[in-house]
């Protein structure tokens, strides 16, 4: 279904989500022009799409004026931002990036994405859903590689699942490491890898880590991701299951991670609940 005019622009972080991005809207015939936040983010993008560019995230109204000079009029997110750049980087930010920021209040995702999306649509632009080009990597529901779940598995999932839920809902992280019923680490700024390696400082091993999406998840940007080097990781931290929510996390290189998660002896489980359309 060609609804975006055949050219649809991507803000792209870090990570192989871009790559899924364009991969899929080749697919349909939808040709991308992209901006990278990251050298390496540009790095991807100037091989793979129509046109591309390398912009810093203190420069919005640049952003915004190059897409419509390449015609675009509706853009996507993909890929990891570092939040810790906006402490970093803030004397790098021009007029307007400091108005997003004044005008998010707190410096929390939800805040500072929401005002993001407000400037961009303000100034033209629409902004998409993230599932428009990513819904084929979107998890299931169950048992996802072929490691044996049984009853007790599914109930201490399920208990871990709502208490990540309640921790997603205050915008505190997405990722939580549980052993035995206790809360071992919450992700916090430092993103989801640096909270598994923090757990496994304490000596936790044989830990299960729950990845969930927010109750009120904008399907516009930051769904939870999973993929090679999520596992990477868990095989690292010697985790025992990583648990997260169907239909609301994205997850790349499917077919390998899945196998590599099965051969490391890690169970992956999906659990159901609906994103806000």
């Amino acid at each position: 279904m060609k609804d975006l005019t055949e050219r649809v622009g991507l803000i792209a972080g870090d990570g192989v989500l871009p790559l899924e991005f364009i991969k899929s809207a080749k697919k349909e015939g939808i040709s991308v022009v992209g901006v990278g936040l990251t050298e390496n983010s540009f790095s991807l993008l100037k091989n793979i799409t129509d046109n591309s560019i390398f912009f810093p995230i203190g420069k919005p109204m640049e952003i915004i004026d190059y897409f419509k000079l390449q015609g675009v009029k509706n853009i996507g997110f993909a890929g990891k931002v570092d939040k810790r750049r906006i402490f970093t980087s803030i004397h790098e930010f021009d007029e307007h990036a400091r108005k997003i920021l004044e005008n998010a209040g707190r410096l929390n995702d939800v805040s500072i994405m929401n005002q993001i999306i407000d400037f961009i649509e303000t100034n033209g632009l629409k902004v998409i859903s993230q599932l428009r080009f990513l819904k084929s990597i979107v998890a299931q529901e169950g048992s996802l590689n072929q490691i044996e779940i049984d009853e007790e598995d599914i109930s201490e999932f399920r208990s871990y699942y709502q208490i990540t839920r309640k921790i997603a809902d205050l915008d505190i992280g997405q990722t939580v490491v549980f052993k035995n019923g206790a809360v071992i680490a919450v992700e916090g700024i430092e993103g989801t890898d640096a909270t598994l390696y923090r757990s496994h400082e304490l000596g936790v091993e044989g830990s299960v880590i729950c990845k969930v999406a927010r109750p009120s998840q904008d399907p516009r940007y930051d769904l939870p991701v999973i993929g090679l080097d999520t596992i990477d990781v868990l095989k690292k931290i010697s985790a025992s299951a990583l648990v997260m929510q169907a239909n609301g996390t994205l997850v790349t290189d499917y077919d390998e991670v899945m196998n590599n998660s099965e051969m490391a002896g890690i169970k992956i489980y999906g659990l159901s609940e609906n994103l806000k359309k």
